[in-house]
């Protein structure tokens, strides 16, 4: 996400507004690891998987005619991998990289105390290839 001031120029006078340029999920992604920022490149990951899968979820179940739109909200990202898994929606290796990160973001934002899980050479070590996985899950999901 890039943020900050910019002066823009409309129709000859100049006007300074606050501006946030949010950033397409796999893109999101790519910056984390290129900012090595792990804990933000894990909730970024379980929060674009829970969205790209219920977009997945919710155009199965139009397919099939059911309706599902209010339940289908409510489900976590383990019950939302389940359920790609169960409906052959995403491979056994993907469901595996979207529970992991279901787990890592519970612990990311549940810890009772801050620690330094998130930075050095292990981090390095363990974030990088999950959020890495993560976004080959996104492109299956058809994220862009």
């Amino acid at each position: 996400m890039l943020s900050g001031p910019y002066l823009f120029k409309i129709e000859g006078s100049e006007q300074r507004m606050d501006v946030i340029l949010v950033l397409g999920p796999i893109r999101s992604l790519e910056e984390t690891i290129r900012e090595k920022d792990w804990f933000k490149g894990i909730v970024l990951s379980a929060t674009h998987l829970e969205r790209q899968g219920i977009l997945k979820l919710k155009d199965h179940f139009k397919f099939k005619k059911l309706t599902m739109e209010e339940n289908i909200e409510r489900l976590t990202l383990g019950e939302i991998a389940l359920f790609l898994y169960g409906l052959d929606k995403i491979e056994e290796s993907q469901y595996q990289t979207m529970m992991e990160v279901h787990r890592e973001r519970n612990r990311a934002v549940h810890q009772k105390r801050v620690t330094r899980a998130f930075i050095g050479e292990e981090a390095n070590r363990k974030y990088e290839p999950l959020i890495r996985n993560a976004i080959q899950c996104l492109r299956t999901l058809g994220a862009t």
